[in-house]
C-alpha cells in the first residue's frame, strides 16, 4: 500500500485565489441582502439561489415530451425575500434596469412593459392553486445569468420559489 503525503504550502506558494462559483454565489448573496435593505429598510428573512442551465441536447423539446439533457451552470439568480401579512407583492429586479413592480395576488395580470415580472406572477399563480392562502412578499432579484444567451435567465426566476 502506498501512503500519500500532502505538503503544506504557504499562501504565497499557492498564488492568487481564483473566483469560483461558491465565491460568486456568496457575493450575490451579500449583494441581494444589501439591495433588500436599501429597498425595504429591513433585513430579508430568506435568501434563495437557483443556478442557470444549459441544455446539452433537446432545446425546446422538453415541453413536447422530447428528450432533454440540461446541466446546471455556475451562474444563477439570487432572491431575497420577506413575507407580508397582506396580499401585495413588491419585486425589485436589479438586473432588469433596476425596475420595480407591485401587484396584488387577488388581481394578477400580464405586464407587457416588464416582461420579466410575468415569470414571478405566473409562478405565484401556480403556487396559489395548491396553496390558496399565500400572502404577499417583498422580493429583490439579482443574478449573473446572461440574459438572452440561452442560459434560462428568465425561467430561473421561478426556481427559488
Amino acid at each position: 500500500m502506498t501512503q500519500l503525503s500532502l505538503k503544506q504550502k504557504s499562501p504565497e506558494q499557492l498564488g492568487p485565489v481564483q473566483q469560483g462559483p461558491v465565491q460568486q454565489g456568496l457575493e450575490q448573496q451579500e449583494l441581494v441582502q444589501t439591495l433588500f435593505a436599501q429597498q425595504f429598510a429591513s433585513a430579508a428573512e430568506l435568501v434563495c439561489h437557483a443556478p442557470g442551465r444549459v441544455n446539452l441536447i433537446g432545446d425546446h423539446t422538453d415541453y413536447n415530451d422530447g428528450f432533454v439533457f440540461p446541466a446546471a451552470i455556475n451562474y444563477g439568480t439570487t432572491i431575497a425575500a420577506s413575507k407580508r401579512e397582506d396580499a401585495v407583492v413588491n419585486v425589485y429586479a436589479h438586473d432588469c434596469d433596476q425596475q420595480s413592480t407591485e401587484f396584488n395576488l387577488s388581481e394578477v395580470s400580464f405586464d407587457s412593459q416588464m416582461m420579466w415580472s410575468n415569470y414571478v406572477k405566473g409562478t405565484l399563480m401556480a403556487l396559489m392553486k395548491t396553496y390558496p392562502e399565500i400572502k404577499g412578499a417583498n422580493l429583490v432579484v439579482t443574478g449573473n445569468v446572461t440574459q438572452g444567451a440561452g442560459l434560462s435567465s428568465r425561467p430561473v426566476l421561478k426556481l427559488p420559489f
